[in-house]
């Protein structure tokens, strides 16, 4: 939970409401560390990590991603409006009222690609959510053209390829050229992807704009996943000029 304290008015329009941690009763970290940090010439900034426990969060479900076949995520949809109303009143409860010279929000996270073919640190062949397909997504990508049917059709065929892939390393075609072919027979895998990190970039934005509407002197900054010097498919999509803007 938060060490700072929650202002109630701030989170009028979230479902999320009750964030605050109860084990240092009203201790509130950002009132009692920022002053005292300015006071020795030190800058404080907020870095907060997009890692969720559901369990400790109700109505956690309302804000959450919804995988391929329909199951409820841990971790929240970027596209739903209660999500990005709770990140809003996050970040614009410490911001007016903590003089904080920035923030950086560490959102470590892949589109539904990335995750199906399990590009990370892990082992293979754990349990992958494979996201977002709510609601809200499936809406937008009607609206972006993207045929969403097919779409799940091709991440599950995806899904089932890695499957295979685990229990059956050597394929006749070799494992790439039967990616790709998967690939080719559904490019609407490449178009959802693309929708996700682009909808990632939308919050980006709406949390700079609203650091920058409380403190236009404030700095706002995206953690870099280490994924991006490890991934070719990651690294493609982290386009820094298209970011910067």
């Amino acid at each position: 939970g938060s060490y700072t304290k929650v202002h109630p008015e701030f989170y009028a329009n979230s479902v999320i409401k009750d964030i605050r941690a109860p084990e240092l009763g009203d201790f509130d970290i950002l009132a009692d560390v920022t002053p005292k940090a300015k006071a020795r010439g030190m800058q404080t900034y907020a870095l907060f990590e997009e890692s969720y426990n559901p369990r400790l969060m109700p109505n956690f479900e309302k804000i959450a991603e919804v995988d391929v076949y329909g199951r409820t995520s841990r971790s929240t949809c970027f596209n739903n409006p209660c999500a990005r109303a709770f990140l809003v009143s996050l970040v614009g409860d410490w911001f007016r009222n903590n003089d904080l010279d920035g923030m950086m929000w560490e959102s470590e996270r892949q589109g539904p690609l990335n995750t199906t073919i399990e590009a990370h640190f892990g082992q293979m062949g754990r349990r992958r959510s494979i996201n977002c397909f709510c609601a809200y997504c499936e809406r937008k990508g009607h609206e972006n053209g993207i045929n969403v049917a097919r779409a799940k059709e091709g991440y599950i065929a995806l899904d089932q390829w890695v499957e295979a892939g685990i229990k059956q390393p050597k394929q006749s075609d070799g494992s790439f050229v039967s990616f790709w072919r998967l690939v080719l027979q559904y490019p609407e895998i490449l178009a959802w992807e693309k929708q996700w990190f682009r909808s990632q970039e939308e919050v980006y934005g709406l949390l700079y704009g609203t650091v920058k509407e409380a403190n236009p002197r404030a700095q706002v900054g995206w953690h870099i996943m280490h994924l991006v010097t490890i991934s070719p498919f990651y690294q493609a999509e982290q386009n820094y000029a298209r970011l910067a803007n």
